[in-house]
C-alpha cells in the first residue's frame, strides 16, 4: 500500500477537473467498486481422499461470499509458470495439500500471506473475524469510513493512540463538508444515509484476527517492522487508504488530510486510480441496496450462515449488528425500485480517466523548469 502521497495528492488537486460528479469518494466506493479478489491456491498431487474433499468443500463454501477466489493446483498436471513459481519458492518442504493466500493480483515474487494445511483453511476465520464483521457492519450503515486501530499490545501507545482518535475525530467529522449532490452526473444508488462520520475499530494481535493484520502488516513495505499501533483509515467495500503510524499520530492533520479525501466528491475514475489496498473480508454489500428494509441485529452464527451467497431476497434478520444511534431505515412506497446504473456511466468513467492523467501531465509540465534536469 502507498501513503497518501504524491498519487493523493494528484487526486485530490485534478478530481475536480475529470468529471461532474458530486457523489462522496466513500459512497461512490460502496456502490460502484467491486473489492478485488485474493486468490486461493490449493496445491495438491492427484485425487484427494474423502477427509481432504470435505475439508476443500468446506473451504470452497467459506469462501463464496468473500472477495476470494479458489484455485486447485495439481501438481500432477500441467502446471502453469507462476504458480508452479510460486510452489517452488514457498512450498517445496510443504505437506500436501497446501493453501496459500495471496493479495489480489500478485505475481509470484510477491510472498504469500498466509499458508496452511488444507484442514486449517477450512476455517470461517480464513475470510472472516470480529473485526471484519464490524468493519461490514459500520460501512453498510453509511458511515463515510472506518478508523481501523491496529494495536501494538505496548498498553501505554495503544492508550495515547484511542486517545488522539477519541479527541480528534468528532472534530474532523465536525469540519468536513459532504458535496452538495446534483442531478448532473452519477447519482446515489442506495437508501442508506450518507454520513460524515469515522467509527473506530480495533483490531487486536490475536489468533482471531491472525488472518487480518496479516494483510494489513503487509499491505505496505516495513509495516510489519513498526512497533507501535497502525491506523488505517477503511471506506467503500473495505479498501485501505493508506496507513498512520508513529509521528503520523503526533499530527491530526494527517489523519484529517486522509478523511478529508473520503469525502471529497468523487472523479468517478476506476478503482485502480485512486490509493489503497482491498481487504479480505466476507460479506453481501448489496445489503446496501435493500435499507428500506432497515438494519436488524446479527444473531452469532458461522460465517458460512452470517451472509448467504445469493445477492437477491431480503436482508435476513443476522446480517447485521444493531444499528448505531439514530438511523432510522428509510420508508419506501410499495412498489418502488432501484433504478439500473445508466449505460453512460460506464463511458463516464473512461472519459473521467482520461481526463485525469491529461489533467495530470499538463500540471507536471507546467511546473517543469526548462530545460529539464536530467537527474
Amino acid at each position: 500500500m502507498t501513503r497518501l502521497g504524491t498519487a493523493a495528492l494528484l487526486l485530490l488537486t485534478f478530481h475536480h477537473a475529470s468529471f461532474a460528479c458530486s457523489v462522496p469518494v466513500f459512497r461512490y466506493a460502496l456502490e460502484q467498486w467491486p473489492a478485488s479478489k485474493y486468490e486461493i491456491l490449493v496445491f495438491h498431487k492427484g485425487a484427494l481422499n474423502a477427509d481432504q474433499r470435505q475439508s476443500l468443500s468446506k473451504l470452497i463454501q467459506d469462501h463464496g461470499a468473500s472477495n476470494a477466489v479458489l484455485v486447485q493446483v495439481d501438481l500432477d498436471s500441467t502446471v502453469d509458470a507462476i504458480h508452479q513459481a510460486i510452489w517452488d519458492r514457498e512450498g517445496t518442504d510443504a505437506t500436501l495439500p497446501r493453501v496459500l493466500l495471496r493479495y489480489p493480483e500478485s505475481g509470484p515474487k510477491i510472498a504469500s500471506i498466509w499458508s496452511g494445511s488444507l484442514t486449517n483453511a477450512a476455517k470461517p476465520l480464513l475470510f472472516d473475524s470480529p473485526a471484519r464483521q464490524s468493519l461490514f457492519d459500520r460501512l453498510t450503515f453509511g458511515n463515510a469510513g472506518v478508523v481501523l486501530l491496529l494495536l501494538s499490545g505496548d498498553s501505554a501507545a495503544d492508550d495515547d493512540a484511542r486517545a488522539m482518535l477519541r479527541m480528534e475525530l468528532p472534530g474532523i467529522a465536525s469540519r468536513i463538508e459532504s458535496p452538495k449532490l446534483t442531478e448532473d452526473g452519477p447519482q446515489v444508488l442506495s437508501r442508506i444515509p450518507l454520513k460524515i462520520a469515522f467509527p473506530v475499530v480495533e483490531v487486536s494481535r490475536t489468533p482471531d484476527e491472525e488472518i487480518l493484520v496479516r494483510i494489513l502488516l503487509g499491505s505496505e513495505d516495513g509495516l510489519d517492522k513498526v512497533k507501535g499501533p497502525i491506523v488505517f483509515p477503511v471506506f467503500g467495500r473495505g479498501r485501505a487508504l493508506c496507513s498512520l503510524h508513529g509521528k503520523d499520530l503526533q499530527k491530526p492533520g494527517e489523519l484529517q488530510r486522509s478523511l478529508e479525501f473520503l469525502c471529497r466528491a468523487c472523479s468517478c475514475q476506476v478503482k485502480e486510480l485512486n490509493p489503497g489496498v482491498d481487504l479480505l473480508i466476507s460479506g453481501r454489500w448489496e445489503t446496501i441496496f435493500d435499507a428500506e428494509l432497515g438494519p436488524k441485529p446479527r444473531e452469532m452464527v458461522s460465517a458460512a450462515e452470517v451472509r448467504p451467497k445469493s445477492i437477491g431476497g431480503p436482508i435476513r434478520a443476522e446480517m447485521r449488528s444493531a444499528p448505531p444511534p439514530g438511523y432510522n431505515a428509510v420508508e419506501v412506497d410499495e412498489g418502488t425500485s432501484d433504478s439500473p446504473r445508466p449505460s453512460w456511466l460506464h463511458l463516464g468513467t473512461a472519459a473521467a480517466a482520461i481526463m485525469f492523467f491529461a489533467s495530470g501531465v499538463w500540471a507536471l509540465r507546467s511546473r517543469r523548469p526548462a530545460p529539464p534536469d536530467p537527474s
